[in-house]
């Protein structure tokens, strides 16, 4: 059975590009398109009106990218703060520090989010005091703090995390 795009869910977004060259009187025309399919919204994650679906791993993880490998798995990312609201909703729900979702391990403190993004691209990076970040080369990815700043800590320490499903997925 031949599927059209009309057929396809609304959830998921295609982005064509199409673009023509002549050289020596040969004509080319090239095609390049991006299907994106959300993954399924998991069952276990809470939702937190107007901020997003979140799963609080209060276990430890063996590092942070056990961290990130665990949420990928469940179908959502390492959280990623976007703003003053989602920090303090988030800061109840875990005991201590939490992995989240960024890290200097590129460029020594130039912190990005697990899909490259500057922290001020984000729209939050209120750290949390004015000695942060201090780890230098031994504290090289992020965690959210006790009291709702973002901290930078060890990647090899075994602390709680925050997986995100992200709003946009299924917002559309």
């Amino acid at each position: 059975m031949k599927q059209t795009a009309k057929d396809l869910p609304e959830i998921w977004k295609v982005d064509v590009e199409h673009e023509i060259t002549e050289s020596e009187g040969l004509r080319t025309s090239n095609l390049l398109a991006v299907l994106t399919v959300p993954p399924q919204l998991p069952t276990d994650y809470k939702l937190i009106p107007g901020i997003g679906y979140y799963k609080f791993h209060n276990e430890t993880a063996r590092n942070f990218d056990d961290a990130e490998e665990i949420c990928s798995k469940e179908g959502g990312h390492l959280a990623i703060i976007n703003s003053e609201e989602e920090s303090n909703a988030l800061k109840g729900s875990i005991y201590g520090f939490a992995y989240i979702g960024f890290h200097d391990r590129i460029k020594e403190g130039e912190f990005i989010t697990i899909f490259g993004q500057s922290l001020k691209y984000t729209g939050f990076n209120r750290w949390s005091a004015s000695y942060e970040p201090n780890g230098g080369t031994s504290e090289n990815c992020g965690s959210l703090h006790p009291n709702g700043g973002i901290n930078d800590i060890s990647c090899n320490i075994n602390i709680p995390f925050i997986c995100e499903y992200d709003l946009s997925w299924i917002d559309g």
